[in-house]
């Protein structure tokens, strides 16, 4: 049976504007995962795998585009 408990983790924090929110729901989304992987023991389907491996290394990408976007944004407001 598929669980996609995380996945309104994953989708709350790819669509978050707020900047200053956006920390907090990076972080619940990869916690969601990693608890949903380490509650599988080793018993995941393929499917529910490369879901999973897709949505970690979107949010990866995203988390260093946010940090860097942070970055450029107080260096213009010095």
């Amino acid at each position: 049976m598929t669980d996609n408990s995380w996945r309104p983790l994953y989708e709350l924090a790819v669509a978050e504007t707020d900047p200053t929110k956006k920390g907090a729901c990076f972080k619940a989304a990869e916690e969601a995962i990693h608890d949903r992987v380490a509650a599988l023991g080793g018993q995941i389907s393929r499917d529910d795998l490369l879901a999973m491996r897709d949505a970690s290394s979107n949010l990866r990408s995203l988390k260093q585009d946010w940090k860097q976007s942070s970055v450029r944004d107080l260096r213009n407001h010095k």
